[in-house]
This record gives C-alpha cells, structure tokens and sequence, in this order.
C-alpha cells in the first residue's frame, strides 16, 4: 500500500513537470514570435530609413558614440567616433569602404565584405531570421537585464563566411534583447 502512494505521489510531482517539458517552443516557433514581436502591425515594409545612435561612457576619459543609418533594402552607414579617433564604414549593397582619421580611405573586400553585408542585413528590421541563418540552436536560459532570455545560437548562411552569433531573445515579449558577434575586420 505505501509503494502505491509513493508511485502516485512520484507521478503527481513529475506530470507538471513532464507537460511544461513538452510545451517547450521550438527554434521555429520563437523565431516566428521574433518577427510578430517586431513587427506586429505588418508596417515595417514601408519603412525606407532607419537611424540608430548610442553613447557609450567607459570611464571619465573614454567616450564614444556609434550611428548607424540604413536605407532599405540593402544600404547601410555606421559612424564610430572615440577620443582620439573617428571611423566611417559603408555598404552599398555591393560594395564597401571605410575611411577613419588614422588609417584613411580602404575598400572593404573579402570575408571583412561578406561579415559587412550580413550585419546589412541582419541589421533590417523587416529581416526574416530564416532567411539569413544556416541553423539555431537553443541553449540555456540566460538572464539579460533581470529578464528570463531564451539563449539562441545561430549560425549564418555560408555566403556570410561568419562565426554563429548568439541571440538572447526576451521570454515575455520575444523582442532580441542581447546578441554577440564576431566580425571579421582587417588589422
């Protein structure tokens, strides 16, 4: 008789347990929740522009600030300015350049071109994650900012040449609340 109380006592603990495992989402579905989260109106193809600017203060004496400016479909300007230096990379669908108060005036090519397009693209608010990533994979939860993120590493399309980069994708509103890059760039 006890063994049957343990058994039901075991199975009633462990059935909450076995339907929040089962209703886990998958990559597709918080993919699809990415996308509803950014646009849920349907609005965002009419967008042509998009302006992004942010100012980073590491210390007293280290400033900064980085502008990106994107022109649908394909057309991106990012302005990096420091202390001591100010840098100007630019894609035009094609083609890209940077100039910076150091180095001066350099066409981007190779895989640093292929890194460019794909942060372009990825960069589009009306980007379909599907179509920019080979795969993604869940990982483990992670907390960003005290808010519950599932941890998504996707890996892009091999045209990019790019390493996966890691999506921390909020639980609540499914809106991309972190994400970590490795670009390539010339020395």
């Amino acid at each position: 008789m006890r063994g049957k109380f343990l058994i039901a006592g075991l199975a009633a603990t462990l059935l909450p347990l076995a339907g929040a495992l089962g209703a886990a989402e998958s990559v597709e579905e918080i993919m699809a929740k990415i996308q509803k989260a950014n646009d849920p109106g349907g609005e965002i193809g009419k967008i042509k522009t998009e302006v992004l600017e942010c100012r980073v203060k590491i210390d007293s004496k280290k400033e900064g600030g980085l502008t990106i400016r994107i022109q649908f479909p394909d057309k991106m300007r990012m302005d990096v300015e420091g202390k001591d230096e100010k840098m100007i990379r630019c894609f035009n669908g094609e083609k890209g350049w940077q100039f910076s108060t150091k180095d001066g005036l350099r066409e981007i090519t190779g895989d640093e071109l292929c890194s460019l397009k794909f942060q372009t693209v990825f960069m589009m608010p009306d980007t379909n994650f599907k179509e920019i990533f080979e795969k993604a994979e869940i990982e483990e939860e992670e907390a960003v900012r005290g808010q519950a993120c599932y941890r998504l590493k996707c890996t892009p399309l091999p045209a990019y040449k790019m390493q996966p980069i890691t999506l921390f994708v909020d639980k609540k509103t499914y809106l991309v609340a972190k994400t970590v890059e490795t670009h390539t760039l010339k020395d």
